[in-house]
């Protein structure tokens, strides 16, 4: 889908994540005026709130259903989360791989995308601010079911995070979909 964009920035975005406006707001703001190639509208903290507060939201859209002090909520991956939403300068992602396809099922893509742009040296920020996950059922895709493809991501993701710049540079042209 990057691939056909007509348009200098792009939101990728998981359906059940949801950000106060204000933050989608500041992290285009920093794609427009400091030369950043990805922007996380948040901080790193992408809170699960809990099922009666997700349907609340559901039914009122009222941000505050998910963003109030007292909503039960637990974090998902710690303080330092990289998934669930991000912007990017197309341009700049481009050159980068945009996202890595050898990624097959549930896997560690969030956490390769972060790393692969820290090691090209592209300008990464965060902005103020909490990610919100809404409540819903687990599958079968919701992990790591087949241990087969469970070591292809994973290998995956050591190799590009092994990599020096330039090494790095010369895997990604190698990759069909940036061609």
């Amino acid at each position: 889908m990057l691939n056909e964009s007509t348009t200098q920035f792009v939101a990728v975005w998981n359906v059940d994540a949801i950000a106060p406006v204000s933050q989608l707001n500041q992290a285009y703001m920093c794609l427009l005026s400091d030369n950043v190639t990805l922007a996380y509208p948040y901080d790193g903290r992408f809170w699960q709130v809990n099922f009666f507060n997700s349907c609340l939201f559901h039914r009122k859209h009222k941000i505050n259903f998910l963003t109030g002090y007292d909503v039960p909520r637990n974090l998902m991956s710690g303080y330092y989360s990289v998934g669930g939403a991000f912007l990017v300068n197309v341009h700049a992602y481009r050159k980068c791989g945009w996202e890595n396809e050898h990624f097959i099922g549930w896997g560690p893509e969030d956490v390769e995308r972060y790393h692969r742009l820290e090691i090209l040296g592209e300008r990464i920020v965060r902005v103020p601010g909490s990610l919100y996950h809404l409540f819903h059922t687990r599958g079968i895709n919701s992990g790591d079911y087949d241990n087969a493809l469970s070591e292809i991501t994973k290998r995956e993701y050591s190799r590009v995070c092994s990599m020096m710049p330039e090494e790095l540079r010369s895997y990604i042209s190698t990759w069909n979909w940036v061609k």
